[in-house]
C-alpha cells in the first residue's frame, strides 16, 4: 500500500493543463490500498481532471476543501469520484476514504453506487448536477452500503444534491450516515428514490442543515435526529413522506422560516398512492411558518403517526390532520 504525491507524476495544479494522465499515473502507482496525496501549493491549487475512479479501497487526500479543488475539464460531465469500472459487479468498492477536498463543476460529485464500507469527509462539492449519487449500477449487486458522509458541504446544485440511480429496480441504500453536512442548494429538494420496497434501509441523519428540504420514497428505519432545516424549495415541504415509508423518527429537529405547505407533510403523493407507518414526532422545534404537520385529507394509506411534545413558536397552524391519522401522546 503505496503513498505517492500526484505533484511527483507530472500534476501541473494550475487551474489550465488538464492533469487526467498524472492522477492515473499516482492512481495506479498507489495500487489497491494506496494513498494519493492532493497537495495544496499555490493556495488554492486546481487541477483540471475528467473524473477519477478509486480501486481496492484506494485514498484521496487533499489539504483542505478550500486549498485543493478538482475541477472538471467539461462542466456537467463525467464524476468526479467513481468507483473504478474495472472492478466486479459482484464485489463494491470498500473501504475507501475521500477528505479535504473541493469537487467542482462534475455532473456527479461523488457516485457513490457500488462503495461500500467508506468514507467521504470534509468535502465541499459545487455545480454538480447531483453532488451524491446513490444506489447500484445497472447490471451490478451491491449498492450504497455502510458508509459515512461527515462533513459534505453542496453549493450550486442543479436538479438536487443527492439523488438514487431509479433506471435499475431495488436499489439498496443501507446503513448509511450522513453527518454534520450541509446541503445548501435550492434548485431541488434533495431527494431519495427507493425502488421495490428497499430504497433505503436503516440510513441515519443528525446534525446536518438541509436548505431545500428531503423527499422520501419507499425508506425503512431511516432516522432524522437533530437537524436544522431553513427554507424550503417552491411549495413543497421540509421533509416529505411520499410512497412506502415506514419506521420514521423525526426527532429533536429544529424547522425554521419554512413559508411552504407544511414543515412536515405526511402522504406526499395523497390518494396517488402515498403511505406512510409508524412515524414519530417528538421533541422537534418549529418556528415561523404556517403548518407544521400536515396529512393531507387525501392519504389514505396513512397509519401510527405518533406525536410527543413538540415546541411551535410563530406557527399559525401546528398540526392538519383531517382524517385523524394522528395519535397525540
Amino acid at each position: 500500500m503505496a503513498q505517492v504525491n500526484v505533484k511527483d507524476y507530472g500534476a501541473a495544479g494550475n487551474g489550465l493543463t488538464n492533469d487526467q494522465a498524472a492522477f492515473n499515473l499516482a492512481l495506479s502507482a498507489a495500487g489497491p490500498g494506496g494513498t494519493v496525496k492532493v497537495p495544496n501549493t499555490t493556495n488554492p491549487t486546481v487541477y483540471i481532471i475528467d473524473g477519477l475512479a478509486l480501486d481496492g479501497g484506494q485514498r484521496l487526500i487533499g489539504d483542505g476543501r478550500d486549498g485543493t479543488t478538482l475541477r472538471a475539464s467539461i462542466t456537467g460531465r463525467g464524476a468526479a469520484i467513481s468507483r473504478a469500472a474495472n472492478l466486479s459487479p459482484l464485489f463494491p468498492l470498500q473501504g475507501a476514504k475521500v477528505c479535504e477536498i473541493c469537487l467542482d463543476g462534475f455532473e456527479f460529485g461523488i457516485d457513490a453506487r457500488g462503495v461500500y464500507e467508506s468514507v467521504f469527509e470534509d468535502v465541499l462539492i459545487t455545480r454538480a448536477q447531483i453532488a451524491i449519487f446513490l444506489g447500484r449500477r445497472n447490471g451490478e449487486v451491491n449498492g450504497t452500503i455502510w458508509n459515512q458522509f461527515r462533513k459534505i458541504k453542496t453549493v450550486g446544485s442543479a436538479v438536487r444534491d443527492f439523488d438514487t440511480d431509479v433506471s435499475t429496480n431495488d436499489p439498496p441504500i443501507n446503513l448509511n450516515q450522513f453527518q454534520h453536512c450541509q446541503f445548501e442548494s435550492q434548485a431541488n429538494a434533495p431527494q431519495l428514490v427507493g425502488l421495490g420496497g428497499n430504497g433505503l434501509v436503516a440510513n441515519g441523519f443528525s446534525g446536518n442543515e438541509f436548505k431545500g428540504g428531503i423527499r422520501l420514497v419507499s425508506t425503512l428505519s431511516t432516522s432524522f435526529y437533530g437537524n436544522y432545516f431553513e427554507g424550503a424549495h417552491s411549495a413543497t415541504a421540509q421533509i416529505e413522506l411520499d410512497i412506502s415509508n415506514v419506521a420514521v423518527p423525526i426527532i429533536g429537529n429544529y424547522f425554521n422560516n419554512w413559508g411552504a405547505i407544511a414543515a412536515i407533510r405526511i402522504g406526499y403523493g395523497g390518494g396517488n398512492g402515498s403511505s406512510a407507518e409508524s412515524v414519530l414526532i417528538a421533541s422537534n422545534s418549529f418556528f415561523s411558518g404556517s403548518v407544521a404537520v400536515l396529512v393531507p385529507a387525501n392519504a389514505n394509506s396513512v397509519s401510527n403517526i405518533r406525536m410527543l411534545p413538540n415546541k411551535f413558536s410563530g406557527v399559525s397552524n401546528p398540526v392538519i390532520d383531517p382524517l385523524g391519522k394522528i395519535t397525540h401522546l
